[in-house]
Protein backbone atom coordinates (compact mmCIF):
# COMPACT_ATOMS: atom_id res chain seq x y z
CA UNK A 1 0.00 0.00 0.00
CA UNK A 2 2.89 2.35 0.75
CA UNK A 3 4.15 1.95 -2.82
CA UNK A 4 0.70 2.83 -4.15
CA UNK A 5 0.54 5.97 -2.00
CA UNK A 6 4.10 6.92 -2.97
CA UNK A 7 3.21 6.69 -6.66
CA UNK A 8 -0.18 8.34 -6.30
CA UNK A 9 0.41 11.49 -4.27
CA UNK A 10 2.23 13.41 -7.06
CA UNK A 11 -0.70 12.85 -9.40
CA UNK A 12 -3.15 14.02 -6.78
CA UNK A 13 -0.98 17.09 -6.27
CA UNK A 14 -0.89 17.81 -10.01
CA UNK A 15 -4.66 17.40 -10.33
CA UNK A 16 -5.15 19.69 -7.36
CA UNK A 17 -2.90 22.39 -8.78
CA UNK A 18 -4.62 22.25 -12.18
CA UNK A 19 -8.09 22.35 -10.57
CA UNK A 20 -7.13 25.25 -8.31
CA UNK A 21 -5.67 27.21 -11.23
CA UNK A 22 -8.73 26.50 -13.39
CA UNK A 23 -10.93 27.63 -10.51
CA UNK A 24 -8.99 30.85 -10.04
CA UNK A 25 -9.04 31.64 -13.76
CA UNK A 26 -12.78 30.99 -13.90
CA UNK A 27 -13.48 33.17 -10.84
CA UNK A 28 -11.34 36.04 -12.11
CA UNK A 29 -12.48 35.84 -15.76
CA UNK A 30 -15.94 34.19 -15.92
CA UNK A 31 -16.84 35.85 -19.27
CA UNK A 32 -13.76 34.70 -21.18
CA UNK A 33 -14.12 31.27 -19.55
CA UNK A 34 -17.65 30.98 -20.96
CA UNK A 35 -16.37 32.01 -24.39
CA UNK A 36 -13.70 29.31 -24.23
CA UNK A 37 -16.31 26.73 -23.20
CA UNK A 38 -18.64 27.73 -26.04
CA UNK A 39 -15.75 27.62 -28.52
CA UNK A 40 -14.66 24.22 -27.21
CA UNK A 41 -18.21 22.90 -27.66
CA UNK A 42 -18.18 24.19 -31.22
CA UNK A 43 -14.89 22.48 -32.09
CA UNK A 44 -16.11 19.31 -30.42
CA UNK A 45 -19.25 19.36 -32.59
CA UNK A 46 -17.18 20.00 -35.73
CA UNK A 47 -14.87 17.10 -34.90
CA UNK A 48 -17.87 14.88 -34.16
CA UNK A 49 -19.60 15.92 -37.38
CA UNK A 50 -16.54 15.15 -39.48
CA UNK A 51 -16.21 11.76 -37.78
CA UNK A 52 -19.85 10.91 -38.40
CA UNK A 53 -19.61 12.03 -42.04
CA UNK A 54 -16.52 9.87 -42.54
CA UNK A 55 -18.38 6.94 -41.00
CA UNK A 56 -21.26 7.53 -43.41
CA UNK A 57 -18.92 6.85 -46.33
CA UNK A 58 -16.42 4.38 -44.92
CA UNK A 59 -18.25 1.98 -42.59
CA UNK A 60 -19.34 -0.99 -44.67
CA UNK A 61 -21.34 -3.21 -42.34
CA UNK A 62 -24.29 -0.83 -41.84
CA UNK A 63 -27.63 -0.51 -43.54
CA UNK A 64 -28.31 2.34 -45.96
CA UNK A 65 -30.58 3.87 -43.32
CA UNK A 66 -27.80 3.83 -40.73
CA UNK A 67 -25.43 5.29 -43.29
CA UNK A 68 -27.94 8.09 -43.96
CA UNK A 69 -28.28 8.74 -40.21
CA UNK A 70 -24.50 9.01 -39.88
CA UNK A 71 -24.47 11.49 -42.74
CA UNK A 72 -27.42 13.57 -41.52
CA UNK A 73 -26.22 13.75 -37.91
CA UNK A 74 -22.70 14.46 -39.12
CA UNK A 75 -23.93 17.36 -41.22
CA UNK A 76 -26.08 18.73 -38.40
CA UNK A 77 -23.21 18.45 -35.94
CA UNK A 78 -20.85 20.13 -38.41
CA UNK A 79 -23.24 23.03 -39.08
CA UNK A 80 -24.03 23.56 -35.39
CA UNK A 81 -20.31 23.37 -34.58
CA UNK A 82 -19.42 26.00 -37.17
CA UNK A 83 -22.19 28.25 -35.85
CA UNK A 84 -20.93 27.71 -32.29
CA UNK A 85 -17.36 28.61 -33.21
CA UNK A 86 -18.27 31.61 -35.34
CA UNK A 87 -20.93 32.95 -32.97
CA UNK A 88 -20.07 31.99 -29.40
CA UNK A 89 -22.73 34.33 -28.05
CA UNK A 90 -25.43 32.36 -29.87
CA UNK A 91 -23.99 29.22 -28.31
CA UNK A 92 -24.11 30.78 -24.85
CA UNK A 93 -27.69 31.92 -25.47
CA UNK A 94 -28.61 28.38 -26.49
CA UNK A 95 -26.97 27.00 -23.33
CA UNK A 96 -28.87 29.55 -21.25
CA UNK A 97 -32.13 28.57 -22.95
CA UNK A 98 -31.46 24.89 -22.25
CA UNK A 99 -30.69 25.76 -18.63
CA UNK A 100 -33.93 27.75 -18.36
CA UNK A 101 -35.92 24.83 -19.79
CA UNK A 102 -34.24 22.51 -17.29
CA UNK A 103 -35.13 24.85 -14.41
CA UNK A 104 -38.78 25.00 -15.54
CA UNK A 105 -39.06 21.23 -15.99
CA UNK A 106 -37.33 20.54 -12.68
CA UNK A 107 -39.56 23.03 -10.83
CA UNK A 108 -42.74 21.62 -12.31
CA UNK A 109 -41.59 18.07 -11.49
CA UNK A 110 -40.89 19.06 -7.86
CA UNK A 111 -44.34 20.61 -7.48
CA UNK A 112 -46.04 17.62 -9.12
CA UNK A 113 -44.15 15.26 -6.80
CA UNK A 114 -45.18 17.30 -3.77
CA UNK A 115 -48.84 17.22 -4.80
CA UNK A 116 -48.66 13.49 -5.44
CA UNK A 117 -47.11 12.57 -2.08
CA UNK A 118 -48.90 15.12 0.13
CA UNK A 119 -51.22 12.47 1.61
CA UNK A 120 -48.30 10.32 2.73
CA UNK A 121 -45.82 12.82 4.14
CA UNK A 122 -45.74 16.09 5.97
CA UNK A 123 -43.59 18.97 4.87
CA UNK A 124 -44.49 18.68 1.21
CA UNK A 125 -44.55 22.46 1.15
CA UNK A 126 -40.74 22.33 1.05
CA UNK A 127 -40.87 20.45 -2.27
CA UNK A 128 -43.37 23.00 -3.55
CA UNK A 129 -41.01 25.77 -2.47
CA UNK A 130 -38.11 24.08 -4.26
CA UNK A 131 -40.29 23.81 -7.36
CA UNK A 132 -41.24 27.47 -7.21
CA UNK A 133 -37.58 28.44 -6.79
CA UNK A 134 -36.73 26.28 -9.82
CA UNK A 135 -39.38 28.03 -11.92
CA UNK A 136 -38.16 31.43 -10.72
CA UNK A 137 -34.60 30.42 -11.67
CA UNK A 138 -35.93 29.53 -15.11
CA UNK A 139 -37.41 33.01 -15.52
CA UNK A 140 -34.20 34.58 -14.21
CA UNK A 141 -32.20 32.56 -16.73
CA UNK A 142 -34.50 33.67 -19.56
CA UNK A 143 -34.34 37.35 -18.66
CA UNK A 144 -30.71 37.58 -17.46
CA UNK A 145 -28.85 34.76 -19.24
CA UNK A 146 -25.45 36.44 -19.10
CA UNK A 147 -25.66 37.00 -15.36
CA UNK A 148 -26.82 33.44 -14.72
CA UNK A 149 -24.09 31.91 -16.90
CA UNK A 150 -21.46 34.13 -15.27
CA UNK A 151 -22.73 33.09 -11.84
CA UNK A 152 -22.61 29.43 -12.92
CA UNK A 153 -19.04 29.92 -14.15
CA UNK A 154 -18.05 31.54 -10.87
CA UNK A 155 -19.74 28.73 -8.91
CA UNK A 156 -17.80 26.21 -10.98
CA UNK A 157 -14.64 28.20 -10.32
CA UNK A 158 -15.20 28.20 -6.57
CA UNK A 159 -15.94 24.47 -6.65
CA UNK A 160 -12.79 23.75 -8.68
CA UNK A 161 -10.71 25.94 -6.38
CA UNK A 162 -11.98 24.22 -3.23
CA UNK A 163 -11.45 20.80 -4.81
CA UNK A 164 -7.97 21.79 -5.94
CA UNK A 165 -6.92 23.08 -2.54
CA UNK A 166 -8.31 19.96 -0.85
CA UNK A 167 -6.44 17.72 -3.31
CA UNK A 168 -3.21 19.65 -2.73
CA UNK A 169 -3.56 19.33 1.04
CA UNK A 170 -4.41 15.62 0.75
CA UNK A 171 -1.45 14.95 -1.56
CA UNK A 172 0.98 16.71 0.77
CA UNK A 173 -0.42 14.73 3.67
CA UNK A 174 0.08 11.49 1.73
CA UNK A 175 3.63 12.54 0.86
CA UNK A 176 4.30 13.15 4.53
CA UNK A 177 2.92 9.71 5.42
CA UNK A 178 5.21 8.11 2.82
CA UNK A 179 8.28 9.99 4.10
CA UNK A 180 7.52 9.09 7.73
CA UNK A 181 6.94 5.44 6.84
CA UNK A 182 10.20 5.17 4.91
CA UNK A 183 12.14 6.82 7.74
CA UNK A 184 10.81 4.22 10.20
CA UNK A 185 11.65 1.28 7.95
Amino acid sequence: MLTFVARTWPWILARGIIAALAGLVTIVWPGPTLIVIATFIGFWLIFDGVGLAINAFTVHDVTPGERALFGVFGLISLVVGVIAVTNVFATLQALALLLAIWFFASGIAQIATAVRIRRFVSGEWMLILVGIIGILCGFLTLFAPVAVLAAAAILFGVTALVYGVAAIVASLRLRSLVKNATVRV
